[in-house]
């Protein structure tokens, strides 16, 4: 996979694409760029570059310019270039009878003509294509699956963490503004400045995980202050939430972060007390019930 890139290269075009990761999404510093890369249907970089790497090998083979290629690479058989059009020679012939067999069990009429349509650069570039950017998808699938299981235990409630590749969130983005946007990704990754969060703790010397709403003498309580306790449970906030569950229907926290979206980053930009959102969080876009209710029927 890493033709011709050696690991420092490697690690830098990591390290770029998780600082572009992190600007698209507003995500805070050392948000992990897996869960980013699953959030925004990304997939990650080195798959995309050897997938455009074999789009171009193949087509090299597939030209007319292949026999005068094959002349000037090196005769040693031993030489990297000799494996890596191997490797595309291999893929071309996968694609030929994936597609060909796919075609047939459709009943298509390009079945019918295929090998005429396969000579022709535009359908067999758009075929081969089809086919790496499928793999890079399925890879980027395996890769995802091995680095969540890898977690510890104490990652997998927050809801980035769960699920599977195919099945990314992009589309909860849409029709929030960009405060909400930006509190989703913070809610979704666990990565927000609650004390639950070993990175906020370590930035300000938080030394527990226990929320400060719930310990104050009247309540008594030591909770972990996560953004399902602050969402959900946390007594403090009782009053406050009866408008949130009330305008939601629900007190579910997996379809507040699945499907009511607006509600739950509302509510938090507004009531969870992040110093971020101070600028916005009195906006009567945030407040609940009656502006909420009615952005929600419009």
């Amino acid at each position: 996979m890493r033709w011709g890139l050696s690991s420092v290269a490697v690690k830098r075009l990591e390290s770029l694409q998780t600082e572009i990761l992190l600007v698209i999404s507003r995500a805070w510093k050392r948000t992990v760029r897996q869960l980013l890369e699953r959030e925004l249907h990304i997939i990650p970089i080195l798959y995309k570059l050897h997938q455009a790497a074999m789009s171009h090998r193949c087509q090299m083979r597939c030209s007319n310019h292949h026999h005068v290629l094959k002349a000037k690479r090196p005769n040693d058989s031993s030489h990297p270039i000799h494996h890596l059009y191997a490797l595309a020679f291999s893929d071309i012939r996968q694609v030929y009878k994936l597609t060909k067999a796919e075609l047939e069990d459709t009943n298509s009429e390009q079945y019918t003509n295929f090998d005429e349509l396969w000579i022709k650069d535009a359908p067999r570039r758009r075929w081969i294509n089809r086919y790496l950017e499928h793999r890079a998808f399925s890879h980027a699938g395996m890769s995802w699956t091995a680095w969540r299981d890898c977690q510890p235990a104490s990652r997998i409630p927050n809801p980035a963490y769960q699920g599977e590749w195919g099945e990314h969130k992009l589309q909860l983005h849409t029709g929030l503004s960009a405060a909400q946007s930006t509190m989703l990704i913070l809610m979704r990754t666990g990565n927000i400045g609650l004390a639950a969060n070993p990175v906020y703790r370590m930035a300000l010397g938080i030394p527990t995980r226990t929320c400060p709403l719930c310990c104050v003498a009247e309540w008594g309580l030591e909770k972990n202050q996560t953004v399902k306790h602050m969402l959900i449970h946390c007594p403090a906030l009782s009053a406050k939430r009866t408008d949130l569950f009330i305008a939601a229907g629900h007190s579910d926290f997996t379809l507040f972060m699945e499907r009511d979206v607006k509600l739950a980053t509302a509510w938090a930009i507004s009531n969870f007390g992040l110093s971020q959102f101070d600028k916005v969080k009195n906006k009567a876009l945030y407040q609940l019930p009656r502006e909420q209710k009615d952005t929600e029927g419009n």
